[in-house]
Order: C-alpha cells, then sequence, then structure tokens
C-alpha cells in the first residue's frame, strides 16, 4: 500500500523531483576535507559528479571549456532526452 502510494505521489509530482535532483547535482561536492596536519597542501579540485549515462565523452575536457554547471546541466537534460525517447518508443509496438 505505501509503495503504491508513493509511486502515485512520485508521477503526480516529477517536476519537484527532477528540479530537486539537477539542484542536488549541481551543488554535490565529492571532495574530501582538507587534511589539517598538511596546511600546505591544496584540496583537489572539485569534481563533477557522475553521470547516469556514458557517452563515452572526454568530460574533463567539455568541463575545462564550458565550466562544471554547464556540463552537468548538459548531461542532465541529454539524460531527460534518452528518458523521453525510451518511454515514447516504449509505446508503440514492435511490427
Amino acid at each position: 500500500m505505501h509503495r503504491r502510494n508513493c509511486a502515485e505521489w512520485n508521477k503526480k509530482n516529477t517536476a519537484y523531483f527532477k528540479s530537486n535532483y539537477l539542484d542536488k547535482k549541481l551543488e554535490e561536492d565529492g571532495r574530501s576535507p582538507p587534511d589539517s596536519t598538511q596546511p600546505d597542501v591544496e584540496a583537489d579540485p572539485e569534481p563533477v559528479p557522475k553521470s547516469r549515462i556514458n557517452l563515452n565523452l572526454p568530460r574533463d575536457i567539455i568541463e575545462s571549456k564550458i565550466g562544471r554547471d554547464n556540463l552537468i546541466m548538459a548531461e542532465y537534460v541529454t539524460e531527460q532526452i534518452f528518458s523521453r525517447i525510451r518511454n515514447n518508443a516504449a509505446a508503440f509496438p514492435e511490427k
């Protein structure tokens, strides 16, 4: 019963979850805190969160050209397009 209610709620509130997901990805910080025993050592630059899709693209080069946030948003939009295509294709029976 709970599972069914949650699934219904999620279906009705997809825009809410999509905006929260993107916001979380943009704010995500995968760095560990700097080591206080070594003050001269700089922390690693903030890594880009891993994408849910693998496009076999040089993410490091793309990030250096367009920036971290733009890369995250481009990957998110791509994920949404792929998802929409999959859902639309599933609605059509195979011939």
